[in-house]
Order: structure tokens, then C-alpha cells, then sequence
């Protein structure tokens, strides 16, 4: 999932883990790890770009929309103290939340997550990229300790109760396992493809003229700074992704029909007054403000 800066500002700005003092990285790790703890998110991979963040996650609870409006408010408010910033932190496009529904998609979009600061230009290596990331080798054993920063997080809040650290694990997806049949297994996996990407994405600006700029450059920017890379006006978020899989790309359409079909059929009856339909599996909404019923998941 990726959610966009308000007018693609880098309100994000990033820090190199040296400087200490400033605040924006422990911020987005704390309200990431505070959310994520909450709401029983599992963290597989993630990024801090200057004007967006990425994050491959596994939602057991189907607690997923609760996350993010929980993760993007906390966000949200405590970088606008930290930046002294009255207007709008995000832009009010809808996050982008694609359901990744086989292990070549997992991989594909954590290497995509990973390569991200190659790919848009930010840094020649995406490795040496200053804001949040996670190398491969580092999936499934990194753990973030965060301290609460000392803007906006009140310890005296009774409410949120915010914590004194906190801590926020990259875990391996299952599939991954299951697929490459153990934890150094799948980094590699991980790895390979992300060096293939970073390839492509180095070989497309090299042919478009396109140079990269610095970890210090990334640094030292301001942070009313507007993107300049290019975007597509009037795109659509896709609603999963199959990694290429024809046969999972069929599949995933057909669950998705299948789901908008029903869900349409049990709203219609549902405003005729009837209480007792039993909604589709993956109802959110109907479910936890009308407690309506729901199939069990597959």
C-alpha cells in the first residue's frame, strides 16, 4: 500500500539514521509500529520516500481500514508539529491498497517497494536511499526499536497511552516460505529480483537522460519541495496484483466479480429491511458499523 503526500510535498523529508536529533524518521517508525501493534498488522517490508511512504503488510484481523486511518492521523499530526505545517499532510486521493493474491506478486511488489528510491530517481543504489527501508537479507530478523519522540506524543494522554518504545518487526510473508522453502531462501529470491528492477529502472533513465540525486541531496531538501517525477494524471489503483500469473490474474477477477455481485445483491435486500443477509466474505463496512453477517473467509 502507498499513500501520497498533499501535492506530492516532501513533507516526509528524510534523515540519515545519524542525525540523531531530528525527528521525522523516528516519527514515521513510531506511528507505523504504535498502529501496527494496535491493530495486529504484520510488517513485511516498507519505504520512506520524501513525499510518500510504501508498506507490504498482512492484515489478520481485518482491522486494514482502521490501521490506516489510525496510522495516517497519528502521522499526519505529529509530522505537522514537528514541520510547524497548518495545511493538509496527505493529498486526498484514496491510499492505494492492492491485494497481492500469489508469492510471485509478494515478490514482485516488495522488490518494487525496495527499489523504489532507484526508481523514481532518488538514489542511483537504492540501498543507500536515507529515509526507512529494509534490505532483503534483513527480512524476517530486522526489528525496529523506536524511543517516542518528544513532539506531539503526550505521555500523559490517558487515551492513546503512548508508550515509552516501541518495537515494529519485518516479518517474512508465509508464502514466501512455504515457496522458496525457508527464510535465506526467500531474501535471495527477494534480492535477485530486486536487482533486476533496479537494472531496468537504471537502463529507462539512462536512455530518458535522467541522472539521480544523493543521500545528502535527499537529506538536505526542503521539505515544501514539490515532486517533479512524472505521473500520470487520472490513473487508476488496482485493486490486486498477480505477478504476471495469467492463471492467478483469471482467478482474481473472478473472486472479485464474484464479490462485487454478491455484495451488490445482499445491499439490495439489505434496504428492503432484511436484517438476516449473510454478506460476502471480505465485507468491511456493513460489518463493523451495522455488525452485519458475513461468510467466513475461504
Amino acid at each position: 500500500m502507498s499513500a501520497p503526500g498533499a501535492r506530492r510535498r516532501a513533507l516526509l523529508r528524510l534523515q540519515a539514521p545519524r542525525f540523531r536529533r531530528l525527528k521525522a524518521r523516528r516519527i514515521f517508525l513510531y506511528t507505523l509500529g504504535y498502529n501496527v501493534n494496535k491493530y495486529g498488522i504484520v510488517v513485511h517490508n516498507l519505504c520512506q520516500m520524501s513525499s510518500h511512504d510504501h508498506e507490504t503488510i498482512t492484515d489478520v484481523l481485518g482491522t486494514l481500514p482502521l490501521f490506516l486511518e489510525g496510522f495516517h492521523r497519528d502521522l499526519a499530526n505529529a509530522m505537522k508539529c514537528h514541520r510547524g505545517w497548518s495545511g493538509e499532510f496527505y493529498d486526498k486521493n484514496q491510499t492505494s491498497r492492492v491485494e497481492l493474491t500469489c508469492a510471485a506478486a509478494v515478490v514482485e511488489k516488495m522488490a518494487y517497494v525496495a527499489v523504489n528510491p532507484t526508481d523514481c530517481g532518488g538514489v542511483r543504489d537504492y540501498e543507500a536511499w536515507p529515509g526507512v527501508t529494509v534490505k532483503c537479507n534483513e527480512i524476517g530478523e530486522k526489528v525496529f526499536v523506536v524511543k517516542r519522540p518528544d513532539v506531539y506524543f503526550d505521555p500523559n494522554n490517558k487515551q492513546k497511552n503512548w508508550p515509552d518504545e516501541i518495537e515494529l518487526r519485518i516479518v517474512m510473508p508465509e508464502v514466501l516460505l512455504r515457496e522458496y522453502g525457508g527464510l535465506k531462501e526467500a531474501q535471495q529470491a527477494l534480492k535477485s529480483r530486486c536487482e533486476e528492477l533496479a537494472s531496468e529502472a537504471r537502463a529507462k533513465r539512462q536512455a530518458l537522460g535522467l541522472g539521480y540525486g544523493t543521500p545528502a541531496s535527499a537529506v538536505q531538501s526542503k521539505f515544501t519541495r514539490r515532486s517533479s517525477s512524472h505521473e500520470i494524471f487520472g490513473a487508476l489503483n488496482p485493486t490486486f496484483a498477480t505477478g504476471g500469473d495469467p492463471e492467478a490474474a483469471e482467478q482474481a477477477r473472478e473472486a472479485r466479480a464474484h464479490f462485487l455481485s454478491e455484495y451488490a445483491r445482499c445491499m439490495a435486500l439489505w434496504r428492503t429491511g432484511d436484517r438476516d443477509v449473510i454478506w460476502p466474505a471480505g465485507t468491511w463496512k456493513m460489518r463493523v458499523l451495522h455488525r452485519g453477517r458475513c461468510h467466513p473467509p475461504p
